[in-house]
């Protein structure tokens, strides 16, 4: 599995129906239209489950964008409304009809999905938090508040993903009806209509610019926010703009086949040389380009053409399911990417068939019924958007109910938090208090694998009277003797630093955490073995473990000057596959969990072994250095070192502590650390 993030989607407004090209002069559907969203979603549908066979599948995002604002100012071009008012109304209560009944049903089914049977870990820890975000049309944001960024391959694992496109429609619908209700009544004045007009090619001017400023900067921003991606929306309603005026309307057959071959030969250009370090600025210039063309020919009168092919019916049909294909695809994919895998021909077809079904029966019992329902069409307007909102806030609070009781629900071992998380929090048993005064202060400094220690550290604090002190920072390497620190990390860990020499008194101890292997794995999966292996023993990787020889010299010179007792922990062992996604009877057989939880020992302590030399030269620098040697508990020198104990995981994953990790070195860590504390006050003679 690449490292691609599949987060092109299908654009929720598009399937409006009842919104034709032609409506300006006639209410005829255009089921060309549908085939071309046909197209769309079979390209974003390929690309996630098949990324090498379309690698530009994911512009399928922007071909819906275009039919959105096209079908969507056609269905604004229609209302008779003569208040501002009634208009917006009769806008908003379409979108609820057409928006949030499949949408409701797949957030609360895929939410329950995700409680039973996803590990709760950093890798799905925004899946519900993105959610939720989607029920307010605020996912786009939340993707990029919690670092689920542009073609990251975390966002492989987040169920919710796919809703971004949503609220950035959503977000459209806020301030479009606006502009078109002034560009479009006469009675609100020709200057207002004039300034109206001009001012959505104004906007569309401006997003694009901001997607080519957005793009080069801030890639996230450039490919969730509106602010970049109004222009691709703005480019369809335009269009239907200037048809509803006469304007490039296709009247000759020649115009119309030649509108057809651009258009596609544009579409196809994006899905198949598209290149994502430039984008959306500017290789989305071509899929929208393209669908306008596409578009302005299938809006045409005089039938006939190529253009003809995307008014077949099966195009028309799969077009038509298109929303709730879009909704469907994603969450299906992913699920079987946390359980049994989403690689093989086999896995692609059961994805590709459970999303056909589900669009389907989503299609024909939720969207069809609720937007053709006599009964809510009978409504009033106000009644409808009261129900419509009241409908979202329930089912929002039952999502976040079903996320609140996700222990409870779900069918995972990783749910028993007491053993899997290394968090104090989650402990069976309940600490004694720590004693008043402080014996003495323990400062813990480093990476995530600081923090994995909290357990440990807990139980130190309320046993020998400490106050513990923890300056984590996740993927900032601390004295890891492997690689220079990263210069991104720097900043922030000079002024831990400084608040530790301020804290810090004679007799204080220092632990030094960090990550200080090469992984075998990650939570992604496992790691090429051969090339970890070369790539730690190139000139580079020799010449970089020397810089940051020196570099945890200065920094334990430093932290002595000031009085402190450093301990720095030794390389634990790693494993190429992750315990908490591998240990139930739903995800055993995942491809990522093909290396076991077994490492050869022998291997290990070779594998360690620059590192090592790298710590016995800082012995010899510092005689008061400490050295906490974990490996040989966790990895007993018989027989291959092994994630768990018996059924109990030592790890959460690949090289982060369990809770019983914790629970198992404890002993020794008091045992080790208790002779550099200063006596306690009772044991000093008077």
């Amino acid at each position: 599995m690449g490292s691609q993030v599949h987060s092109a989607t299908h654009a929720s407004g598009l399937d409006d129906r009842s919104a034709t090209a032609g409506a300006y002069v006639s209410s005829a559907h255009i089921a060309g239209i549908d085939g071309l969203r046909a197209l769309a979603v079979l390209a974003v549908i390929i690309y996630h489950f098949v990324p090498s066979a379309l690698p530009g599948g994911f512009t399928g995002v922007d071909i819906f964008f275009v039919i959105s604002g096209y079908v969507v100012t056609g269905s604004l071009a229609r209302s008779r409304s003569t208040n501002l008012r009634s208009f917006l109304a009769a806008f908003y209560v379409r979108r609820i009809l057409r928006i949030f009944p499949a949408l409701i049903a797949c957030l609360i089914v895929v939410s329950l999905a995700y409680a039973l049977v996803v590990p709760d870990s950093a890798l799905s820890k925004t899946s519900a938090k993105t959610a939720l975000a989607a029920f307010v049309g605020l996912s786009n944001f939340a993707l990029i508040l919690f670092d689920d960024g542009y073609f990251s391959p975390k966002v492989e694992f987040n169920l919710f993903t796919h809703t971004w496109s949503l609220a950035v429609e959503e977000q459209f619908y806020v301030l479009f009806p606006f502009l078109f209700w002034f560009a479009t009544r006469p009675h609100v004045g020709p200057l207002v209509n004039r300034f109206a007009r001009w001012t959505i090619p104004a906007l569309i001017a401006a997003s694009l610019t901001i997607a080519a400023l957005w793009t080069s900067g801030h890639m996230d921003w450039s490919y969730y926010l509106l602010p970049s991606r109004f222009w691709e929306l703005g480019a369809g309603a335009l269009l239907a703009l200037l048809h509803q005026r006469g304007k490039l309307q296709v009247s000759s057959p020649a115009v119309k086949e030649l509108c057809t071959v651009a258009g596609m030969a544009l579409v196809g250009l994006a899905l198949f040389a598209t290149e994502r370090t430039h984008f959306p600025f500017p290789w989305a210039i071509a899929p929208v380009l393209g669908t306008v063309l596409l578009i302005n020919a299938l809006s045409a009168k005089k039938p006939g053409g190529s253009s003809s092919a995307l008014a077949l019916w099966p195009a028309v049909y799969v077009g038509r399911l298109s929303y709730s294909l879009y909704l469907w695809h994603w969450p299906i994919i992913v699920l079987m990417r946390w359980t049994v895998g989403a690689d093989s021909a086999a896995e692609i077809f059961v994805a590709t068939l459970a999303t056909f079904i589900m669009a389907a029966l989503s299609y024909h019992f939720v969207e069809g019924p609720v937007r053709n329902s006599s009964t809510l069409n009978g409504w009033e307007k106000k009644r409808m958007l009261i129900s419509g909102t009241s409908t979202v806030v329930s089912a929002l609070l039952f999502c976040g109910m079903i996320f609140v009781c996700q222990p409870y629900l779900s069918l995972s071992t990783t749910a028993d938090k007491a053993v899997w998380s290394p968090e104090a929090k989650y402990m069976r048993e309940t600490l004694p208090p720590a004693t008043q005064p402080y014996r003495a202060q323990v400062f813990v400094y480093g990476d995530s694998h600081a923090w994995a220690y909290d357990r440990l550290l807990k139980r130190l604090e309320a046993d020998e009277g400490v106050k513990i002190h923890t300056y984590t920072h996740f993927g900032c390497g601390i004295a890891n003797l492997m690689r220079p620190t990263n210069p991104a990390c720097a900043a922030a860990l000079e002024n831990d630093l400084t608040d530790i020499g301020k804290l810090a008194q004679k007799g204080d101890v220092l632990l030094l955490a960090s990550l200080r292997m090469n992984r075998l794995g990650d939570q992604w999966g496992p790691l090429p073995q051969a090339q970890v292996i070369n790539n730690q023993n190139s000139a580079l990787a020799a010449k970089e473990r020397a810089i940051a020889l020196e570099q945890a010299d200065a920094l334990i010179t430093r932290m002595q000057a000031k009085g402190l007792r450093i301990i720095i922990d030794a390389p634990k062992p790693v494993f190429a596959t992750a315990p908490f996604r591998c240990s139930d009877w739903f995800n055993a057989r995942n491809p990522s969990c093909t290396a076991g939880f077994t490492v050869d020992r022998t291997f290990l302590v070779g594998f360690r072994q620059p590192v090592m030399q790298s710590i016995a030269i800082l012995s010899k620098r510092h005689p008061g250095l400490t050295v906490w040697d974990s490996f040989p508990l966790l990895c007993p020198a018989t027989g291959n070192c092994n994630a768990f104990d018996g059924n109990k995981p030592k790890f959460f994953d690949g090289d982060h502590l369990s809770g019983y990790g914790n629970d198992l070195l404890y002993p020794a860590f008091r045992s080790l650390i208790a002779p550099l504390l200063p006596a306690p006050a009772s044991a000093k003679p008077a």
